[in-house]
C-alpha cells in the first residue's frame, strides 16, 4: 500500500512538472531572440523560470552547443529580480 501511495504522488508531481506558467514580458521575448539568432540556435533551448525570490522572477536560458570542440551548455540571464 505505501509503495503504491508513494507511485501515486510521484505521478502527481509529475504530472506538475509537465505544466508551468512562465511569466514574461515583451522585452523578455526580445532578449529571448536575440540570444537565438546571435548564437545560431536551430535546435531546441530551455527556459528555466524561478519565482521563489520573493518579488518577481528570474528567467534564464540554456541550450546545447559546441565550444572548442567540447558539448557545453550555456546559460544566459533573460529576466533578474533586479529588474522588478
Amino acid at each position: 500500500m505505501l509503495c503504491r501511495i508513494a507511485a501515486w504522488i510521484r505521478e502527481i508531481e509529475l504530472l506538475a512538472i509537465m505544466k508551468k506558467e512562465l511569466y514574461m514580458t515583451k522585452a523578455d521575448l526580445e532578449k529571448i531572440l536575440k540570444i537565438v539568432e546571435e548564437n545560431g540556435i536551430k535546435d531546441t533551448f530551455r527556459l528555466i523560470q524561478n519565482n521563489d525570490s520573493g518579488i518577481g522572477y528570474t528567467t534564464d536560458m540554456e541550450f546545447d552547443a559546441i565550444l572548442n570542440g567540447r558539448a557545453a551548455t550555456i546559460s544566459m540571464e533573460i529576466a533578474t529580480s533586479d529588474e522588478w
